[in-house]
């Protein structure tokens, strides 16, 4: 694996982490309020929906450009980013539980 995979997939974690801490806390926060569901509910919920198809169409193009046609890089860099997301994923249950 060439280094720049490795950090692609860092950064990719890093902003997955962020992104879907942000949006999380906005719907926990929206959910909470005396009218549901709200416009706040619902708009929030619709960015989320694009962000999560758009980097899943950014990554999807990326491992396509970067193993340019080889199936054994394609399969590295799926299970890369697979990594990543599954640890990010756990990052945010670990700080939804310290809240």
């Amino acid at each position: 694996m060439r280094k720049s995979y490795i950090i692609t997939v860092i950064v990719y974690a890093l902003s997955l982490i962020l992104i879907s801490y942000a949006i999380l806390e906005s719907l926990i926060y929206s959910s909470m309020e005396p009218v549901f569901p709200n416009s706040k509910f619902i708009e929030t919920l619709i960015i989320m929906i694009a962000i999560s198809w758009t980097i899943g169409i950014l990554v999807k193009k990326y491992i396509k450009k970067s193993a340019n046609g080889n199936k054994k890089i394609e399969t590295n860099l799926k299970t890369l980013f697979l990594y990543g997301t599954v640890s990010a994923s756990v990052f945010i249950l670990g700080l939804f539980m310290l809240v």
